[in-house]
C-alpha cells in the first residue's frame, strides 16, 4: 500500500503513529525513512545497502527469535514473514520518504530500483507500506509502479475543522496561545471561531496550521479570528507557493538568514545571523519575523520542515549568494562560533572554499597523530607528531 500527499501533509507523522499503534497491538514491524533530519550530512540513507543494514539491525534488535541465513534483504524478509505466519501475525515493513532519493541523490533513483527489486513481490505474510510525495514516475522505483499503479495510492486527507479545533485547544491548554477571556464559554466560542477561520485560510494543510500557530505565538500569543485573518503569506495552496509568497516580501538580510540555515544544516546560535550581518556590512536581520519557519531549541535554530530547504535552495542566485557568504561563515566559525560547531564544521567549510589540504590535515586528529597546536596569533595548526 502506498500513502501519498503533498509536502507537509503529515505522512511521516502518520506512519510513525501507525507503527506505534501496531507495536501496542503486538504486530511486528520494521521501518526505514529515507530522510530523518535536516541536520544530517551525507547520502548514506538513500543507498540500498544502508536500508538493508537498517532493517537487519532492527530485526536483530526487536525480533531476536527470527533466524536467517545470509545477509541479503530478501532472505531476511522471508524469514520474518514465515516466522510470524506461524504465530498468526503479519510482518509489516514501512519504507518512507521515497521522494528524497531522487532529490538527494543527484536525480539517480537506482538505489530505489535495487531495493524494490529485492522487496517486490512481497513474501507471503508480509505487508509493505510505502510513504512518498506524488512525484513523477521517473523518480520512483519501477517495480513499485508496476505492482501498485498511482490510481491505487491512498492520499492522506487534510485536517477537518474539528481536527484544527482539537489542535488549537491543545495549544491553548499548553499556554502557547491566549484568548483574552476567562469565561469558559467565551474561550470555547473564540477557539471555534479561530479554528473555522484557520481551516478556511489553510485548507486544513497540517504544516500550514503549524506555521500559522507559530506565527501567532511570535506575534504575541493571541488567538482569535481577527488574528488568524492577519496572518502573512498565502496559506491556501501548497508549501512552495506559501514560501514564495513570503520570500518576495523579505528584506535581503532575512533572505540571507534563511539561505544560511538551509545551506549549513547545524543548530545556529540565535545571535549568529546578527554577527554575520555585521561582518557582511548589511542591516541586522529581524530573525523573529521568520521564526515561525524555524525550529528553536536551546541548541539554536534550524529548519523546521525540509520543504523550506528545498524551496530556498531552488531560488534564484542561491548558490551565488552562498558562495559569497561562505568566507564570512568560515571566519565566524573560526572566531565566534561555539566550540562544538567550530570542531565539526570549520574544516569542512574551509575545504569547500578550496583548501582541501586543511580537511586532510584535520583527519590526522582522529588518526595516528598525537594532536595539533594552534598558534594564538596566526591561528594556524601545527602537528605535534615528530613524523609530521
Amino acid at each position: 500500500m502506498v500513502l501519498t500527499g503533498p509536502p507537509g501533509r503529515g505522512k511521516s507523522t502518520y506512519l510513525s503513529a501507525l507503527c506505534d499503534a501496531l507495536a501496542e497491538q503486538g504486530i511486528p514491524t520494521v521501518r526505514h525513512h529515507y530522510f530523518l533530519s535536516v541536520t544530517e550530512r551525507g547520502r548514506d540513507r538513500v543507498n540500498s545497502y544502508a536500508v538493508v543494514q537498517s532493517i537487519e539491525d532492527q530485526v536483530k534488535r526487536f525480533h531476536p527469535d527470527v533466524s536467517f541465513g545470509g545477509g541479503d534483504l530478501r532472505s531476511i524478509l522471508e524469514a520474518c514473514a514465515t516466522y510470524y505466519k506461524d504465530l498468526g501475525k503479519p510482518f509489516v515493513v514501512v519504507l518512507d520518504g521515497l521522494d528524497h532519493v531522487w532529490r538527494d541523490n543527484a536525480e539517480d533513483k537506482r538505489p530505489l530500483d535495487d531495493l524494490f527489486s529485492q522487496v517486490i513481490p512481497c513474501p507471503e505474510n508480509m505487508v509493505l507500506l510505502v510513504g512518498t510525495q506524488p512525484v513523477d514516475d521517473a523518480q520512483l522505483p519501477t517495480d513499485l509502479l508496476a505492482y501498485v499503479p498511482k490510481e491505487e495510492w491512498r492520499t492522506l486527507p487534510a485536517m477537518s475543522e474539528n481536527a484544527v479545533l482539537s489542535h488549537l485547544r491543545k495549544v491553548y491548554q499548553e499556554g502557547r496561545l491566549a484568548t483574552g477571556f476567562d469565561d469558559e464559554h467565551e474561550i470555547e466560542r473564540q477557539l471555534q471561531e479561530a479554528a473555522s477561520a484557520l481551516r478556511t485560510k489553510t485548507n486544513g494543510h497540517p504544516l500550514h496550521v503549524i506555521y500559522a500557530v507559530a506565527e501567532l505565538e511570535h506575534a504575541g500569543g493571541m488567538l482569535s479570528k481577527s488574528d488568524v485573518d492577519q496572518l502573512k503569506g498565502d496559506l491556501g495552496r501548497d508549501a512552495r507557493f506559501y514560501y514564495a509568497s513570503l520570500w518576495e516580501r523579505l528584506p535581503p538580510s532575512l533572505k540571507d538568514t534563511l539561505r544560511l540555515v538551509c545551506a549549513f544544516p547545524f543548530f545556529w546560535p540565535k545571535t549568529a545571523f546578527v554577527e554575520i550581518a555585521r561582518r557582511v556590512g548589511s542591516a541586522e536581520p529581524d530573525v523573529p519575523k521568520v521564526g515561525h519557519l524555524l525550529h528553536s531549541s536551546p541548541a539554536g535554530l534550524k529548519v523546521f520542515h525540509e520543504s523550506l530547504a528545498v524551496f530556498v535552495r531552488s531560488t534564484t542566485d542561491y548558490m551565488l549568494r552562498i558562495t559569497e557568504l561562505m568566507p564570512i561563515v568560515a571566519s565566524w566559525l573560526e572566531s565566534d562560533a561555539p566550540n562544538s560547531l567550530r570542531v565539526n564544521w570549520l574544516w569542512t567549510v574551509q575545504a569547500r572554499l578550496g583548501a582541501p589540504k586543511i580537511l586532510s590535515a584535520a583527519s590526522h586528529v582522529t588518526g595516528s597523530c598525537r594532536g595539533w597546536r594552534r598558534d594564538t596569533r596566526s591561528r594556524s595548526l601545527t602537528c605535534c607528531c615528530p613524523m609530521h
